[in-house]
């Protein structure tokens, strides 16, 4: 691990919950990768998202979209689709994780898309540890 270079998060192994992969930097000996499972499992609720644009007004990947899950305790989670987190030649998974813990099922997911459109879903629309995939403006869709 000394020379790592490359670093990825995703959900290898479709259970819920983030996996890490380490691409080696080549000192000479060849480029050793390390796949890291997470073997803790998911036991609370989580959820996983794609979002697809529709290649004219967002981009087909949705980079730049916010996804908003507010839950009616006043807890709000927030991500953004991105490509990396800035390491070089690093790359995440393009889907939009966000562990739901013991929050409840009493959520309303919004979205804002790069061209400032936004859309509403309802938790019995995007239940809790059933990825889907939206896209754009508003369809809910299985993957």
């Amino acid at each position: 691990m000394k020379n790592a270079q490359n670093h990825a998060w995703a959900d290898i192994d479709g259970d819920g919950d983030m996996d890490l992969l380490v691409g080696g930097r080549d000192t000479g000996g060849g480029r050793p990768n390390f796949l890291f499972r997470n073997e803790a499992g998911n036991k609370l609720p989580f959820m996983k998202l794609w979002l697809e644009g529709d290649g004219v007004a967002v981009n087909r990947d949705a980079l730049g979209a916010r996804v908003e899950v507010v839950f009616k305790s006043g807890t709000t989670l927030l991500r953004e689709v991105k490509a990396s987190r800035g390491m070089h030649c690093s790359m995440d998974d393009r889907a939009v994780h966000m562990g739901l813990g013991d929050l409840g099922c009493d959520y309303v997911v919004k979205v804002r898309w790069p061209d400032g459109k936004e859309a509403e879903f309802t938790a019995s629309q995007l239940p809790p540890s059933q990825p889907m995939v939206l896209q754009y403006p508003d369809k809910v869709v299985a993957p």
